[in-house]
């Protein structure tokens, strides 16, 4: 059977094993998701590195790491329960991950990951911890192998089950993947590496067919141990393979394979961490021109993927020289999010105690006026304050971090009140680092914080006080003084004369009632307007008494 082969000499790639892997992978689906469950996310920024020891922005080769960095926003926020999926290009592989979760800078946790590596997708459920925030945003890293040669460059995602084109290049020049740098050591050696799934050891001892054939042995004998992180050996299988390999000085350029010889695998026997076989001498002898390779399985002890960090070291004795590998799988994909809460700000009024605040209702309103910036655009509000010190928050939840602009604006028109400047202050000490107040205090700037409105409070005065009009004056004495004068004069005259009186009985009582009349005039003169008009009436009324003794005369 034809195997691919690699030649990258590092713990943790993925190389020839994995071609082997790759060659019996069947994709099943493993979960069914409803699209109504899906979040609105959109990639916004994505970029590809080579993870090989030559460069970042070399062109990749087949069996190359490379490293996925996507910036992920949720355009329309997020709900608990909600997922998003994202699904990687078919040249790459990714590889089985521990579960993950989406956690911001102060390590709040934000929603739960998985890796469905049959499917090359990573998919995320978000809590409730972010439900309600504004710009949840995050990342999304995971590291893939490239399995396949490819020639375009550009990079398109599936994300919620939708391609997506984001604008990236894989990394280099020209093709997107080329052929794997097939160059292995010109020493015995042994590699070994985490398969795709996690939770196997792949295992490889690499034989230059010069080296064998110098030995002259016609069975070559191996004993394997492991030991580390538990692993064991499940079976007792060994593949055996020979390449065509050409001396390129430092190393052996290695090309197709040319035979399969699991056949010559004799007494292969495994027991927990022990594996021993023997490789018999082909037909024809070792080629000193080729070069062999001898691989095999170990499986952790549970089954489960191993934990990130945790090293498993094989131990082989070749010919007599001891060769050595450790691997240990990595935490290959991570995320993170972000979001911004929303408060706002509360306002508390206050009356200095030196204002005659009895002069103002206790029902009077005040109008406090926001002004900021939303989705980029200056937006204004106005909230009522009352006098009962109760706090008024503003009348929208705002992301925090925003800007808020207060000022009193349309102070209440009460009755002879004039009012003195406002001045604005934090309502209590925790709020001052919140509140920056303008020189004058007339006006404050509000910082909105996570975890709780900001509160300010502001003191009005009142700079003077009208005295109301004074109320029954001068008025009604001089009416009421010409109008009795009148009178009196008048019935006097009229009597005198029934009595058979000389004319100037009559005479006298006009007199009398003229000087009443008189007499309130000159009390109304020293009125104000109102006491004017009693003036007016008097004198009219003094005429009248003048008028009536006259007649009566």
């Amino acid at each position: 059977m034809y195997k691919p082969v690699s030649m990258r000499r590092t713990a943790t790639a993925l190389v020839a094993g994995v071609a082997v892997f790759f060659s019996g992978l069947v994709a099943t689906p493993a979960y069914a998701q409803n699209a109504t469950d899906n979040a609105n996310i959109t990639i916004t920024e994505l970029t590809v590195s080579n993870d090989a020891q030559n460069g970042a922005d070399e062109t990749l080769t087949v069996w190359d790491n490379a490293t996925f960095n996507a910036k992920w926003k949720a355009e329309n926020g997020v709900k608990n329960g909600e997922k998003f999926t994202v699904k990687y290009p078919a040249e790459f592989q990714v590889y089985a991950s521990q579960d993950f979760k989406l956690v911001d800078k102060n390590g709040t946790d934000g929603g739960d990951c998985k890796v469905v590596s049959d499917e090359q997708t990573i998919e995320c459920t978000f809590n409730k911890e972010f439900e309600g925030r504004d710009n949840v945003e995050g990342t999304l890293t995971t590291k893939l192998q490239a399995k396949q040669t490819r020639d375009n460059r550009d990079v398109e995602l599936e994300v919620n089950h939708k391609q997506t084109s984001t604008g990236a290049k894989l990394p280099g020049k020209g093709v997107g993947i080329g052929e794997s740098h097939n160059r292995l050591p010109k020493d015995i050696t042994k590699f070994g590496w985490y398969t795709i799934q996690g939770n196997e050891g792949y295992w490889v001892i690499n034989m230059p067919g010069k080296d064998l054939a110098e030995s002259n042995k016609d069975t070559i004998h191996v004993e394997d141990e492991l030991t580390g992180y538990g692993h064991q050996y499940k079976n007792c299988k060994v593949d055996f393979n020979e390449y065509a390999a050409t001396d390129s000085g430092n190393d052996y350029s290695i090309d197709k394979q040319i035979a399969d010889h699991d056949n010559l695998v004799k007494n292969p026997q495994c027991s927990g961490n022990k594996i021993s076989f023997d490789l018999q001498r082909p037909d024809g002898g070792w080629k000193a021109d080729s070069y062999y390779r001898a691989s095999y399985k170990s499986q952790t002890a549970d089954g489960n993927i191993a934990p990130a960090g945790e090293k498993t070291t094989n131990k082989a004795n070749v010919l007599g020289k001891e060769v050595t590998s450790t691997i240990q799988r990595d935490q290959y994909s991570s995320g993170t999010i972000q979001g911004v809460k929303r408060q706002s700000f509360e306002v508390k009024k206050n009356l200095t105690d030196q204002s005659p605040t009895s002069k103002v209702p206790t029902d009077t309103k005040f109008t406090i006026q926001a002004a900021y910036k939303a989705n980029g655009k200056d937006e204004t509000e106005k909230i009522e304050v009352g006098l009962d010190g109760t706090p008024v928050s503003g009348k929208k939840e705002l992301p925090v971090g925003t800007e808020v602009t207060l000022s009193e604006i349309e102070m209440p028109n009460v009755d002879g009140v004039t009012w003195g400047e406002p001045k604005f202050t934090a309502t209590d000490n925790g709020d001052a680092g919140n509140v920056t107040v303008a020189p004058d205090g007339k006006s404050a700037v509000v910082k909105i914080k996570d975890g709780g409105n900001v509160g300010v409070t502001v003191t009005n005065t009142i700079s003077s006080v009208t005295p109301p009009p004074p109320t029954n004056g001068g008025g009604n004495g001089g009416g009421n003084g010409g109008g009795n004068g009148g009178g009196t004069g008048g019935g006097n005259s009229k009597g005198k004369s029934d009595s058979g009186s000389l004319k100037d009985s009559g005479s006298s009582g006009g007199l009398l009632g003229a000087l009443l009349g008189g007499s309130s005039l000159l009390s109304g003169s020293s009125s104000d307007k109102s006491g004017e008009n009693g003036s007016a009436n008097g004198s009219s009324g003094g005429a009248a008494a003048s008028q009536s003794g006259g007649a009566a005369a």
